[in-house]
Order: C-alpha cells, then structure tokens, then sequence
C-alpha cells in the first residue's frame, strides 16, 4: 500500500516525489504514461531549445553553480 501516489514524472512529479520523501513519506508511487522522465521536457522535438535558466530551475539542495545556463 502506498501513502501518495504522483501522477506524471514531469517537472511538477519529480519534486512533488522529491518533497514527500524529504517530509518522511516513504512510500510514495510516482506514475508516468512514458518510458521516460522529464514528461514534456522528455517528449519534445530533436532541436528543442529552452529558455529556462539552470540557475532558477535547479533544486536548492543540489547547486550547479553560477554561469552554468546552457
């Protein structure tokens, strides 16, 4: 039996999944209709370009560093 069940491995799953277990939830399921994570992001076009900056997407406990953007 799980305690949280996450619907998608997107973005939004990923970190919802991230904080439920740093909150002490420990069984938690996260759904994903793909074969692979990332939900649009994963599912986009070869010559896809994001104009999402690694400085203010990254996760607080996990620094990449400054001047990172690609």
């Amino acid at each position: 039996m799980y305690s949280c069940i996450v619907i998608g491995a997107g973005p939004g799953g990923i970190v919802a999944v991230k904080e439920l277990l740093e909150k002490g939830i420990k069984d938690v399921l996260c759904l994903e209709q793909s074969d692979t994570l990332g939900g649009v992001f994963a599912n986009g076009y070869d010559n896809l370009i994001l104009t999402s900056s690694v400085t203010f997407s990254m996760f607080s406990d996990y620094w990449v560093g400054e001047g990172m953007d690609h």
